[in-house]
């Protein structure tokens, strides 16, 4: 597995988590993991990562992601794009590992260009270019 997919697995897993509030993270993270493969438990840890740190610094990062947004609440937004928005936040600014912001936002791109509407890569982009310039990073 590699880190793409962990990002891969640590999105299902968040998106998952907002309809199955009862599962525990690592549940959450078995189920998303399903269809990739399991072998690299390094790549598989920083997925469980992911996931656990942003639903813990998910409150903040709404808050960031909200203001950020014109005229889009975080609420409002697509499950996916807001998921993706909460996890490179927490990669580019709250994880243990300083992860470049510059590949984070593109790893979120990707992600929403496979899995988000045609709005959703430019959209993805933006604000986390915002939030980049917000932080000087």
């Amino acid at each position: 597995m590699s880190r793409r997919q962990a990002r891969e697995m640590a999105l299902k897993g968040l998106y998952m988590s907002e309809f199955s509030q009862d599962q525990s993270n690592e549940a959450i993270l078995a189920a998303a993991g399903e269809d990739i493969p399991t072998d690299d438990a390094k790549d598989r840890e920083y997925a469980g990562l992911l996931l656990n740190g942003t639903k813990e610094n998910m409150e903040v990062i709404d808050k960031e992601v909200s203001s950020l947004s014109a005229r889009w609440e975080i609420k409002r937004m697509g499950a996916l794009d807001r998921n993706i928005l909460r996890m490179a936040a927490f990669e580019m600014f709250y994880g243990e590992e300083k992860v470049p912001c510059s590949i984070v936002i593109n790893e979120a791109v990707e992600l929403a260009k496979e899995y988000g509407t045609g709005e959703s890569p430019a959209f993805i982009n933006g604000v986390l270019g915002s939030m980049v310039k917000k932080h000087g990073a």
